[in-house]
């Protein structure tokens, strides 16, 4: 799987997390269900550091991780908009937990 491919999915994990704490937040979902967003997270998270490692046929050379600087204006973009997911899921986060108790 190619680091670019992985820098796609972590932007979609990072979106779908952050909208499900939102409907949790509005009410549309039960507020306790936020932890699942944690648990997908994680969930993916650890599949993308360990399933090569225990299983190396999975492996591939597809891509390596480069310095921000190293990188296309596209792909700067990207890192950018996740960073900003990740922020924004971290913000509905707390704010789930700080309603749900």
């Amino acid at each position: 799987m190619s680091i670019k491919l992985k820098r796609y999915m972590m932007l979609i994990a990072l979106a779908a997390a952050t909208a499900w704490n939102g409907l949790c937040l509005l009410g549309v979902l039960p507020r306790f269900y936020f932890k699942l967003s944690v648990f997908a997270l994680a969930g993916y998270s650890a599949a993308m550091v360990f399933v090569p490692l225990l299983f190396p046929a999975f492996r591939t050379a597809g891509g390596t991780s480069s310095a921000y600087s190293e990188l296309t204006p596209k792909e700067k973009r990207l890192s950018l908009v996740t960073i900003g997911l990740a922020l924004a899921w971290i913000v509905t986060l707390a704010v789930c937990v700080a309603y749900s108790g």
